[in-house]
């Protein structure tokens, strides 16, 4: 009897909530790399933050991002500015590490820089062969993009103490006025 009700639990669990699994397969692109990606750059990263997207039990189409901070050297096939962000995919994409230098390839969409996860991602610590530097930009000049990255995650914090602060100047009048 027990062996029926294990078997039947375990056929509900089985049926009833199935395991979502996902695969990624990335098809081998052909020589010139660079011809198939909008902009290739060589550059350290400073900062890598984490989407989490909504609260546990929410799903966002933006919860499995992250952001990367570059601070950009060369540039192939666009001009870009001294900073660059751009996203990664959280699950799939590189594991991207502050203070590291790499050559990465990206693509633009709606105005933002994003890395698929089958984009080859070097290590740019060493000399890269290959790479053709006459056809190289130097960034367009300074820009620090070190508050929009910050603002970007803490943006719930500044509108909460904001209102808080509204809230304190309010009562504060009204007991004064009493």
């Amino acid at each position: 009897m027990r062996k029926r009700i294990v078997f039947v639990c375990i056929f509900l669990s089985i049926a009833v909530f199935p395991i979502q699994t996902k695969a990624l397969t990335c098809v081998e692109q052909e020589e010139p790399v660079m011809d198939h990606y909008d902009l290739a750059v060589i550059g350290t990263v400073m900062d890598v933050k984490k989407d989490t997207g909504l609260p546990i039990g929410f799903v966002s189409k933006d919860e499995f991002k992250k952001y990367v901070m570059m601070e950009v050297e060369e540039s192939w096939k666009q001009k870009v500015p001294s900073e660059l962000v751009f996203t990664a995919d959280f699950t799939w994409g590189f594991n991207f590490e502050k203070e590291k230098k790499y050559f990465i390839y990206l693509n633009k969409e709606n105005g933002d820089y994003y890395n698929s996860p089958c984009s080859p991602v070097l290590d740019a610590t060493d000399e890269l062969e290959g790479i053709d530097n006459k056809q190289a930009w130097r960034p367009l000049g300074e820009s620090d993009l070190s508050l929009t990255m910050w603002l970007m995650f803490n943006m719930e914090k500044v509108v909460f103490f904001g209102v808080l602060l509204l809230v304190i100047i309010i009562w504060s009048w009204y007991v004064k006025k009493k």
